[in-house]
């Protein structure tokens, strides 16, 4: 099963939007597809709830606790993960854990780039540590 990690620092910066349009075109594929939404908005959850009843199923995950991380059906894919806002370093670690890839939006400002900058410190450090141990 893939994993795909849709995060950044910053709250505000597209993390659902790009997470919901991956999930659509993944299942566009053909692919059995879940979003687990690890945000306490639960945003992405909503916008599963909203898609006409006529469109092919996606999978819902509440992600937003540390003890339903990783709780995926066999029968899947890829889960698509649409990460917290303001992510701290331990949720963050807990996340990436799961993950084969991370995408991270940015928008075009300078408090984006910014954070951007400081969680390109800190993901490379996490992502290391991860497949040191493995």
């Amino acid at each position: 099963m893939r994993t795909i990690l849709v995060a950044n620092r910053k709250g505000g910066c597209g993390k659902t939007t790009v997470a919901t349009t991956i999930v659509s075109a993944l299942t566009a594929r053909g692919q059995s597809i879940a979003l687990a939404d690890a945000d306490r908005q639960k945003s992405s959850l909503k916008w599963i709830d909203l898609r006409p009843k006529v469109a092919t199923p996606i999978t819902k995950l509440n992600w937003t606790k540390d003890k339903a991380l990783g709780d995926a059906p066999d029968n899947i894919d890829t889960v698509v993960i649409d990460g917290p806002g303001a992510l701290s370093t331990a949720h963050a670690e807990s996340l990436i854990k799961e993950v084969d890839e991370i995408v991270v939006p940015v928008l075009p400002s300078i408090f984006d780039m910014d954070s951007t900058d400081q969680s390109s410190t800190w993901i490379p450090r996490i992502v290391f540590w991860r497949r040191s141990r493995s």
